[in-house]
Parts: C-alpha cells; sequence; structure tokens
C-alpha cells in the first residue's frame, strides 16, 4: 500500500501530522534491513545519523520535525532499484540529492 508524503509539510499539531508519522514509522520497521528494534531517526536533529527505538523516533518527529528534503526514504526501507519506490516516493524530489548519493 503507498504511503503518501502530504503530511511532511503539514503543522506538527496536526492530527493528518501525527497519522503520517504513524505509517512511516510502521512501514519503516517493516522495513528494517537490521531486523532489530532500530531505525535511523530522521528528526531534524538526528539527520539519519542515530538509530533509535520507535518511541523515540515517533516523539523526534512530533517535537522536532522530519529531517528537510527527504522524501526518498533511502535509509528506511526504498532503495532507487526497489520496484516499491514508485509506489512511496510518489512526489518528486531533489534529484541533487541522488547525484550525492551516488
Amino acid at each position: 500500500m503507498p504511503i503518501g508524503k502530504s503530511w511532511i509539510e503539514l503543522n506538527r499539531s496536526t492530527s493528518e501530522y501525527f497519522d503520517g508519522v504513524e505509517r512511516f514509522i510502521d512501514y519503516a520497521f517493516t522495513h528494517n534491513r537490521f531486523g532489530d528494534s532500530k531505525i535511523f531517526c530522521l528528526c531534524a536533529k538526528c539527520n539519519n545519523r542515530y538509530r533509535r527505538v520507535r518511541s523515540e523516533v515517533q516523539e523526534h518527529l512530533v517535537c522536532k520535525g522530519m529531517k528537510q528534503g527527504y522524501t526518498t526514504w533511502h535509509c528506511h526501507g526504498v532503495n532507487e532499484e526497489s520496484d516499491d519506490e514508485s509506489e512511496i516516493d510518489s512526489e518528486p524530489h531533489d534529484s541533487q540529492n541522488d547525484d550525492m548519493r551516488n
């Protein structure tokens, strides 16, 4: 099932933002490549550098917001060769960031 990303730009106090965080976290933990209880935290402060448990990621996304421009979730179950990307990344993303990853 595709995960929309429109919630990313919403005010963090809205129910739509909370719902988006929950859907994202569910997806990320389902597709966790390490198979454990932590994922990279994509909040503005952690910036995909630290792996955290579900409750910490949720708290960080609600309190600190999501990393700006992170719309291709390559650290959270989506890679460029994956068929899933077309379902998940339905919005345009910055191709300059793609060049930096290669």
